[in-house]
């Protein structure tokens, strides 16, 4: 990519969530090194089941790095337990 190089590419997340519990949201967040993203999304919300993409991109040359934190947030009953 460009005289600088970089790289791009997909990252593929499914959560399976058991007992009653759903899918809320996703929030990515980025880290050092990655272009200039934030992203929340309700994708799958109120499914036990649920798949997201990430798309990255750098664009810093030779050994670098893309950090970001994808965190997943699900809803259940109190007290549920875990089987």
């Amino acid at each position: 990519m460009g005289s600088l190089g970089g790289d791009i590419g997909t990252d593929k997340f499914s959560v399976t969530v058991k007992n009653g519990w759903v899918l809320n949201s996703w929030e990515l967040t980025r880290g050092d090194g990655s272009t200039d993203w934030v992203g929340h999304s309700s994708s799958g919300a109120g499914a036990s089941h649920a798949k997201h993409d990430v798309v990255w991109m750098t664009m810093c040359g030779d050994n670098c790095s893309c950090w970001y934190y994808l965190k997943v947030f699900v809803e259940g009953e109190i007290g549920t337990k875990w089987k």
